[in-house]
């Protein structure tokens, strides 16, 4: 495979994990690729770890999102409208 191949293969991975919103997936495959090569991992133990590190991403962002709701603790977009409500415009 040429160098010009890898990159065109790269970016169409990379757009194609975009659409798909898997943005775990798009940050770690490079890296867990290699891992699977070093411990020489089939196809399937290497998709196993890709997902699983997908799901547990996906797990804690609904945990952490959860959590805020339910102590309601405001979130950074929530102060930002309050700081612009009480300062008074500059024109």
């Amino acid at each position: 495979m040429t160098a010009t191949e890898v990159i065109d293969v790269k970016a169409a991975l990379t757009e194609g994990l975009t659409e798909l919103r898997l943005p775990t997936v798009r940050l770690c495959y490079e890296e867990t690729a290699r891992l699977a090569e070093r411990e020489t991992l089939s196809y399937e133990r290497y998709l196993l770890q890709l997902v699983t590190r997908e799901c547990e991403d996906r797990q804690r962002k609904r945990i952490q999102r959860l959590l805020i709701l339910e102590l309601n603790i405001p979130s950074y977009r929530d102060e930002q409208a309050k700081k612009a409500k009480t300062e008074p415009a500059t024109e």
